[in-house]
């Protein structure tokens, strides 16, 4: 009987923990399938690294935030993510042309969805990727 009890005890904590984790992995799991794993593979070898290191944030305070935070701060994750597209460009003159910028904003539309925003809210109906940039 002790056994028993035992049992059923760890897994209601199983189950508490898995349910406290769960949704958060399943969030982060879906902002990183919307971010895809060779988005930049077209991209020039030296601006591959940064570009990653600029969508991996986003999506990763998007996922600290979780999916149930305030509209207001899932905003402020993609003005960082733009501020840091600003000095890489302006860093690597000539890096974003039109091809990669429409590849940029379609990319964080699609981490927005996935993120429960709606792109046609921000940047001139764009997405949020567009308000604030200089590409």
């Amino acid at each position: 009987m002790i056994v028993l009890s035992t049992v059923l005890a760890a897994c209601s904590i199983e189950d508490r923990v898995a349910a406290a984790v769960g949704p958060t992995a399943a969030y982060r799991s879906k902002l990183t399938s919307a971010k895809g794993e060779n988005a930049f593979v077209r991209w020039p070898f030296y601006a591959r690294p940064f570009v990653n290191r600029i969508f991996d944030r986003l999506v990763a305070d998007l996922a600290t935030l979780g999916e149930g935070a305030a509209e207001e701060k899932k905003v402020a994750c993609f003005s960082r993510a733009v501020a840091s597209l600003n000095t890489l460009d302006a860093t690597m003159p000539f890096l974003i042309e039109t091809t990669e910028a429409e590849q940029l904003v379609g990319l964080g539309n699609s981490i927005a969805k996935a993120a429960g925003l709606d792109p046609l809210k921000y940047g001139d109906r764009e997405g949020p990727l567009s308000a604030g940039r200089n590409w």
